[in-house]
């Protein structure tokens, strides 16, 4: 049986990878009879929203503080240990004592990350709402004790991997990653693409992202790829990732028996430069509900994989070239901060 193609010869344009915004028509209204009467205008409520966490993993928190700013929310972010990615724009890094303050000093909305236990006992005179995101590794592997004591308390839950729906978190919703695709810009039109084509693959956790299986599919394959484990700022690795023109970013379908295999932050990122995204996405269903198609190269086995790396290493330079620009604006449109600032106002019903 010959393995179906990733995609189609009829899928190689950007529109019908990535289907373009149809524009809204707006009626002219009709005149209507002005009236004498008074009117009343209430001022629209601004709503205050605090981001709180120990530790911010992958500037989660950090993004969806941007993300809503993007669309006018008033937010704040503090975390209690900085990261050891160095990123130059993150929250402030503030005392136990000083946060317990932050907390407790009338914000309508306040957002726990990385399902911190800490961050819910600082709730003492917090009168407003709660909202808890569940992120990663630490919910994967307790979430029924993590539900137990987060879901008396709050009145909303983020899921950000598809894995985790379904785990009895209250109240939830799926936001996946968040990306500043205005820095993340792509290759200049000067600059060309030549065969053969540079695969990259940079693990930040070598176990996490699989990077033996990974790299015995590519000798599999007969094909060459680049692996660099230097752990770089955040800004130096997007500078790294502009050398390639396919990202490798995972493929471990499990950790510790759970079941994994979802993209990530780095995903996005790669795409947001314009490169090909390979990875995994094993919960593609539950994307596919909150977001739609996705135009990433998902490999679902060890077989899929190989037979997709094939695929795109044999394509001619004009369909890499169309397949990177989709991958773009599949960032563009769901993973920006303006995108991700709609979904989040909708979920927090702001």
């Amino acid at each position: 049986n010959n393995p179906q193609r990733p995609f189609s010869k009829t899928r190689t344009t950007i529109n019908q990878l990535v289907p373009a915004e149809i524009a809204a028509r707006i009626k002219p209204q009709a005149k209507q009879e002005i009236r004498k009467e008074r009117v009343i205008i209430t001022p629209h409520k601004s709503f205050r929203v605090l981001n709180i966490s120990s530790n911010d993993w992958a500037n989660y928190s950090y993004y969806n503080a941007c993300s809503l700013r993007a669309v006018g929310v008033e937010v704040e972010g503090y975390k209690l240990m900085p990261h050891s990615f160095g990123y130059s724009e993150q929250h402030p890094v503030i005392s136990k004592e000083d946060m317990i303050k932050k907390i407790n000093s009338g914000y309508d909305i306040i957002q726990i990350f990385n399902s911190d236990i800490m961050m819910l006992h600082y709730l003492t005179n917090h009168k407003g709402k709660v909202v808890v995101y569940h992120t990663g590794s630490g919910y994967r592997a307790s979430h029924k004790e993590l539900n137990q004591r987060f879901n008396p308390v709050v009145n909303k839950s983020i899921i950000a991997l598809g894995e985790f729906e379904n785990l009895g978190a209250k109240n939830y919703t799926y936001i996946s990653v968040a990306v500043d695709t205005d820095k993340l810009t792509v290759r200049q039109q000067s600059e060309t693409i030549n065969k053969p084509y540079k695969f990259l693959h940079c693990p930040s956790n070598a176990k996490v992202k699989g990077t033996d299986k990974i790299l015995k599919m590519f000798a599999k394959a007969g094909m060459s790829l680049i692996i660099d484990t230097k752990i770089l700022s955040h800004e130096e690795s997007w500078k790294r990732m502009r050398n390639c023109d396919i990202y490798v970013e995972l493929f471990n379908p499990e950790i510790n028996g759970d079941k994994y295999g979802s993209f990530g932050t780095t995903a996005a990122e790669a795409a947001a430069l314009g490169k090909v995204v390979v990875t995994q996405n094993l919960s593609k269903e539950v994307y596919e509900k909150y977001y739609g198609d996705c135009p990433l190269i998902l490999a679902e086995d060890e077989t899929d994989f190989i037979r997709k790396i094939k695929w795109i290493n044999a394509l001619p330079e004009k369909q890499l070239l169309d397949l990177q620009q989709a991958h773009r604006e599949w960032a563009v449109n769901k993973h920006s901060f303006h995108a991700t600032g709609l979904k989040l106002k909708q979920a927090l019903e702001i």
